[in-house]
């Protein structure tokens, strides 16, 4: 499917990165820049996962070859 494939990532990547660019913005007056760097890579990761869940990328099959998700399956 072309769209679960290659249109839903794609616009998660794009949020995603709007989202990493604010925070990043945010975190760079904590006065450190390895701090914004790094928090805005966390966020960036989590925001991320969650818009794929959101918008349904995964399914049930593909959850349960990662292992992680396994212990909760």
């Amino acid at each position: 499917d072309y769209i679960k494939c290659f249109v839903k990532p794609l616009v998660a990547a794009i949020i995603m990165g709007a989202f990493v660019l604010g925070a990043y913005k945010l975190l760079i007056f904590s006065g450190s820049n390895t701090l914004a760097t790094v928090g805005s890579i966390v966020i960036g990761a989590i925001i991320y996962v969650v818009i794929l869940f959101l918008f349904k990328t995964f399914t049930k099959e593909d959850m349960k070859t990662i292992p992680i998700f396994k212990k909760f399956m």
